[in-house]
């Protein structure tokens, strides 16, 4: 059976933030999404800790992305620093790369 086509899995915004608190750990910023977002269904995707900064990736649906930008950009902990409907932008605007699937 095969999965839902792409029209009926909806639209979404992925979303690129700073984390603010070097010692969060990917479990942490979870947490923290989820409390701040609750009710905007937010998934984190990539959790990535650079040299210099730590960055996050969300998806949220397309009609709480306003909301989720306004609710991030409130907390101090995230910053959002770019968005996109492809994944593959905001990791490129963020400098991080894609990790590379086997087949």
């Amino acid at each position: 059976m095969s999965g839902l086509n792409k029209a009926a899995r909806g639209k979404h915004r992925w979303v690129g933030l700073s984390v603010s608190d070097r010692n969060f750990s990917r479990l942490d910023c979870q947490k923290k999404l989820e409390s701040e977002l609750k009710h905007l269904n937010p998934k984190l995707f990539d959790f990535t800790n650079t040299e210099n900064d730590l960055f996050a990736i969300i998806k949220v649906p397309l009609k709480h992305y306003r909301e989720s930008l306004e609710i991030l950009n409130h907390h101090g902990t995230f910053k959002t620093i770019t968005s996109s409907g492809k994944i593959i932008l905001v990791r490129e605007r963020l400098g991080i790369k894609a990790s590379k699937k086997k087949r």
